[in-house]
C-alpha cells in the first residue's frame, strides 16, 4: 500500500491495525495505579494525527452528566460518562457493552480546574443530561436541583457547540420520586407568579437554564414513561424550545454557509445598527430567554424564603444560602446577581421584592453575628477549663498561632452556622421561625455589624434603604386603600389584590 507521509511512519500501517492502537488512547473506565491516564502528547504530532485520532475517539460518542437533587453538605455537582458506540471501544460487545468511563464534579471551581470548562461539545453527536426527581413536598430538593442545573450550564456555556442536548426527565431509584405530586398531576413545589413566571410545574424549572446557552443548536426532552409524558404539562417547554430554536436557528444556518463573520462585520461597519427582521427576531428570542431565566433566578430565592412552608431540605439550603452571603458580602455569587438582575431589569423591583431582600439581608448579616458570638463563648469556656486544668510542673512556650488558610476559615464557618442552626432555618413567616431565632435579630446588631465590616456589608445595605425610599407609600395611597377596603373592593398592588 502507498505510504501516507502526513501520517509519518504511521501510514506504513493498514487502517484497520491504526485504529485498534488509537482506540487504546481512549479514556478508561477506571483510572488508577495500575491503569494510569493515557499520555496524548501524540495529538500534538500532526494535524492529520489529531484528526484521524480524533475521530476514533470520539465518533458515535455521548456525554452523560447525572445529577441528584438529594442535598447534601459534601454532595457532588454530578457525574459525567463518556460512551462510546465504536466496535473497537465498547470491549464488552455490542450486546454486552462495556462500562463507560467517568468522572465525578465535585463543583464547578474542580470542574474547570480540570478541564471541563472548555469541553469540546463538538466532538460528541449527543450531549445528555439525566435529572432524576425531586420531591414535591420539599422545595429545598427542587431550588438544590436547580442550583446544580445553573453550576453546570456556566461549564457548558465555556465549551464549543452542542449539537443536541437531550434532558431526561428520570424516576429517582432510591425512593421512586417521578415527578408526580399525590394527586397524580405533574408536581408543583414550585410556585409561579401570577404576571412574569415561565415555569409552572416543578419539570419547567430545570429545563430553563439549559435554554440560555448560546452554544446550543438543538434541544429535546424526554421522559421516563410515555404515561409521564402524557400527563405533562408541554406548553413551557415547547415554547422554550421554539425559543432556543429562534434564538439559534438562524444563526447556525448563516455559519454553515460561511456568510456568519461577513454578516457580522458589516452589520458593525456598514449599517450601523440597522438588523434584518431575521436579526431582530433571535436576538429578539436570545433577549426574552435571558430575561425568563434572570427572573427565576430571583422567584427561586424568594419562594424558599417566604412561600417553602415545611421540608427539612429548604430548611438547610435557607441556611446555607444565608450563610454564604454573610461569609462572601457584596464578592457573594447571590448578590452580585440579585444587583445585576435589578438593575439590568427594574421591572422585576417591586415592594415584595425589595422586602425579601432587605428581611434575608438583615437576618444573615444578624445570624452571622451570633454564629461568631457563640464560637467566642466556646473557645473562652475552653481555655478557661485548660487553663485550671493545666499544672505548673512544667512549661514550655506556647507556638504562635499559625494564620489560618481559606479552607480552613470556610470550615469554622460551617462549623459556627451549624452549630447555631443544625438544622437549618424555618421559614420567616412561621411562628417556628420566631422561637428559634428571633432573639438573635435586633438592628443594634445589625447597624453594629455592618459598620464593624463596612466593605462586605455596606453597599447593600444602602441599596435596600434606596428601595425602600423608592416604594415608601403615599398618604394618597393609604386613603385609597382604605377607601378600597371600606367599600369591599380589593386594590391591585405590585401584582396582587389587597
Amino acid at each position: 500500500m502507498a505510504a501516507m507521509p502526513n501520517l509519518g511512519l504511521f501510514a506504513r500501517l493498514p487502517y484497520e491495525l491504526r485504529e485498534k492502537i488509537w482506540a487504546e488512547l481512549a479514556p478508561a473506565p477506571a483510572q488508577d495505579m495500575s491503569n494510569p491516564n493515557t499520555d496524548l502528547s501524540i495529538l500534538r504530532a500532526s494535524h492529520f494525527l489529531h484528526d484521524e485520532i480524533d475521530e476514533v475517539i470520539h465518533r458515535r460518542g455521548t456525554l452523560e452528566f447525572d445529577i441528584d437533587p438529594v442535598y447534601h453538605p459534601t454532595a457532588d455537582l454530578c457525574t459525567v460518562s463518556f460512551r462510546r458506540k465504536h466496535r473497537l471501544l465498547d470491549h464488552g460487545g455490542a450486546n454486552n457493552p462495556g462500562p463507560p468511563a467517568s468522572w465525578t464534579l465535585q463543583s464547578v471551581a474542580s470542574a474547570k480546574a480540570r478541564g471541563f470548562g472548555s469541553t469540546a461539545f463538538h466532538k460528541f453527536d449527543q450531549v445528555v443530561v439525566n435529572i432524576p426527581s425531586p420531591d414535591p413536598d420539599d422545595i429545598g430538593e427542587l431550588f438544590c436541583l436547580w442550583q446544580k442545573v445553573r453550576g453546570l450550564v456556566s461549564l457548558f456555556r465555556g465549551g464549543t457547540q452542542i449539537k443536541s442536548l437531550l434532558i431526561r426527565l428520570l424516576e429517582r431509584e432510591s425512593d421512586g420520586q417521578n415527578w408526580i405530586d399525590r394527586l397524580e398531576w405533574p408536581s408543583s413545589a414550585y410556585t409561579p407568579t401570577p404576571d412574569c413566571s415561565t415555569c409552572k410545574h416543578d419539570h419547567d424549572v430545570p429545563i430553563l437554564p439549559f435554554c440560555t446557552l448560546p452554544n446550543l443548536k438543538a434541544l429535546r426532552v424526554e421522559t421516563y414513561s410515555e404515561e409521564f409524558a402524557e400527563l405533562m404539562d408541554w406548553d413551557v417547554i415547547d415554547g422554550l424550545i421554539k425559543l432556543v430554536h429562534g434564538s439559534n436557528g438562524e444563526r447556525e444556518r448563516e455559519r454553515e454557509s460561511g456568510k456568519f463573520e461577513a454578516k457580522a462585520k458589516s452589520l458593525k461597519a456598514k449599517f450601523k445598527g440597522k438588523f434584518k427582521a431575521s436579526d431582530k427576531a433571535r436576538l429578539s428570542a436570545r433577549a426574552d430567554l435571558e430575561r425568563r431565566n434572570e427572573f427565576e433566578y430571583y422567584w427561586m430565592h424568594s419562594l424558599l424564603w417566604t412561600y417553602a412552608d415545611g421540608g427539612k431540605t429548604a430548611d438547610l439550603m435557607r441556611r446555607e444560602t444565608l450563610r454564604e452571603w454573610a461569609r462572601d458580602g457584596c464578592d457573594s455569587v447571590f448578590e452580585k446577581e440579585i444587583c445585576r438582575i435589578m438593575q439590568r431589569y427594574p421591572v422585576f423591583l417591586n415592594r415584595q421584592s425589595s422586602n425579601v431582600l432587605r428581611d434575608m439581608h438583615y437576618v444573615a448579616i444578624c445570624l452571622n453575628a451570633a454564629a461568631k458570638r457563640c464560637r467566642l463563648e466556646s473557645e473562652a469556656a475552653s481555655s478557661s477549663a485548660s487553663a485550671s486544668a493545666s499544672t505548673s510542673t512544667s512549661t514550655s512556650p506556647s507556638d504562635e498561632t499559625q494564620p489560618m488558610t481559606a479552607t480552613q476559615i470556610e470550615k469554622q464557618h460551617a462549623e459556627d452556622w451549624d452549630a447555631l442552626l443544625p438544622a437549618g432555618l424555618h421559614v420567616i413567616e412561621t411562628g417556628e421561625f420566631g422561637m428559634a431565632v428571633g432573639h438573635l435579630l435586633s438592628d443594634p446588631v445589625y447597624c453594629d455589624s455592618v459598620r464593624e465590616d463596612r466593605e462586605k456589608y455596606e453597599s447593600f445595605d444602602r441599596l435596600v434603604r434606596k428601595w425602600g425610599l423608592r416604594f415608601r407609600r403615599s398618604l394618597w395611597w393609604h386613603f385609597r386603600l382604605k377607601i378600597h377596603r371600606k367599600v369591599g373592593i380589593p386594590m391591585l398592588t405590585d401584582g396582587y389584590y389587597r
